[in-house]
């Protein structure tokens, strides 16, 4: 299914990236809701494969902190992709709604711009897991710390 799902996408971003009606910020967007669609299947079936062909339990546990980098980087992409989409959403509003002004809210610079800031603000669902884990592991640090300057 992931792979169906991989070629399909592939196939629009080229679709998109070579016709002509897609060079506006519209295209822009659509752009960068396929790339973050690319890479949260790149992710998820590039992890399954090593969780697959390791046969290794931890891997897959969500408490393992090696096995919260690439779910969070999936994620990251799939809020990124929802995101835009509401960017989408805003930028058909605007091409209906102020057929006149549109050209004055929406330029391609500014479309990759606001896919941009939309596919890094996917980060902040993800900060409190990458946070806790540094944190966790910052607290077992100071501890073993402690234990160390004890015995010395």
């Amino acid at each position: 299914v992931s792979l169906f799902g991989f070629i399909s996408n592939g196939l629009s971003l080229h679709i998109t990236i070579t016709n002509s009606h897609f060079r506006n910020a519209y295209g822009t967007l659509c752009t960068a809701v396929l790339l973050c669609n690319i890479q949260t299947i790149s992710v998820i079936l590039i992890w399954g494969a090593v969780v697959l062909l390791t046969h290794s339990r931890e891997l897959s546990s969500p408490t393992y902190s090696i096995a919260l980098i690439p779910g969070c980087l999936a994620n990251v992409s799939l809020y990124g992709a929802v995101m835009v989409n509401l960017l989408i959403t805003m930028n058909r509003y605007c091409a209906l709604a102020y057929p006149l002004k549109y050209h004055n809210f929406w330029s391609i610079p500014k479309a990759r711009r606001a896919g941009i800031i939309a596919y890094f603000l996917g980060f902040l669902p993800c900060l409190p897991n990458i946070l806790g884990i540094l944190w966790a592991y910052c607290h077992r640090s100071k501890i073993v710390y402690r234990l160390i300057k004890e015995i010395h």
